[in-house]
């Protein structure tokens, strides 16, 4: 065999390789599959003559299922929630009308990190599902993921009485 024949067959197959090796970190490949879903977040009757702040909790459930190259790599979901409707991470409201219950999510217990998309001080929440060659560690695999929600609404708000509601988005990304 002639040196030449050989180099470029070396040649051929080092860019089948890194052909196979893009293939399979291009996102068509790599498209896993997430659905949600969440529970419902009620605070109950409020009574602002309590003076005392009010809890609830809820959760998302995030299922995650391997798509094509993604059990090699792995990937990282991310999800944020949405301001709702005062438009305002900081500054959440429940609305009945024109009467507003100020109130807020959290990623923790202690209420102290707003759930929200990472911005202006709030912190959205990431679930790795690790793959074969993936270095994160964590994550569901192709579980369902429950993340918490902790509401907090703030006591001695003086508001008729009513139903009140919000309405948040919630995203997934990967």
């Amino acid at each position: 065999m002639h040196a030449g024949t050989v180099n470029r067959t070396r040649r051929v197959a080092l860019l089948a390789v890194l052909a196979l090796g893009a293939l399979l970190a291009s996102p068509l490949v790599r498209a896993a599959r997430c659905t949600i879903s969440t529970s419902g977040l009620s605070f109950g009757v409020y009574d602002p003559l309590t003076g005392s702040a009010s809890t609830a909790n809820g959760s998302v459930s995030l299922n995650c299922r391997y798509s094509g190259a993604d059990f090699l790599f792995g990937f990282t979901a991310n999800v944020t929630l949405s301001p709702g409707l005062s438009g305002s991470y900081l500054a959440r409201t429940l609305r009945a009308g024109a009467e507003q219950l100020r109130y807020n999510l959290y990623v923790d217990p202690s209420h102290t990190s707003v759930f929200g998309d990472g911005s202006g001080g709030t912190q959205a929440v990431s679930e790795c599902f690790p793959g074969l060659f993936d270095g994160c560690v964590g994550g569901g695999g192709n579980s369902p993921v429950t993340i918490p929600v902790y509401g907090q609404m703030p006591g001695s708000q003086d508001v008729g009485s009513g139903s009140y509601a919000d309405n948040l988005v919630v995203t997934v990304t990967f």
